[in-house]
């Protein structure tokens, strides 16, 4: 909401996912979500390029730059405790890591705000 950016959840449960949504609105106050540009699909669309973000990756902030040249980005995150499936990594058309630590990774939130951050300083 705070980027203007639309947002694109990818389930494959989307009642799972409706309550916690509607979990999460309850906690957030203030933002309209009537006007908050979000869907929810059940996989990413093929005209995206996947950019999944792994302590993992052989590419970094470096590389990144470049690759946020692309228009149609799908920035793919793990979970908080285990980070990104293989299935999802072999998916992917990039992957990055962000900042040198490679023992303890950025937390999901962490890493959307420091990759959108990147991403404003190289508009």
């Amino acid at each position: 909401w705070i980027f203007k950016l639309p947002l694109i959840i990818i389930t494959s449960s989307n009642n799972k996912f409706q309550y916690l949504l509607n979990k999460a609105k309850k906690m957030t106050k203030g933002i309209p979500y009537e006007k908050f540009n979000l869907s929810i699909l059940g996989e990413i669309p093929n005209d995206y390029v996947r950019v999944g973000f792994s302590i993992k990756a052989k590419l970094n902030e470096k590389d990144l730059a470049k690759i946020l040249q692309n228009k149609r980005l799908a920035l793919i995150f793990g979970d908080e405790k285990f980070g990104l499936p293989q299935k999802i990594r072999d998916e992917c058309n990039y992957l990055v890591r962000l900042t040198p630590e490679s023992k303890k990774p950025l937390r999901a939130s962490h890493a959307l705000s420091y990759v959108l951050g990147f991403y404003a300083k190289t508009l």
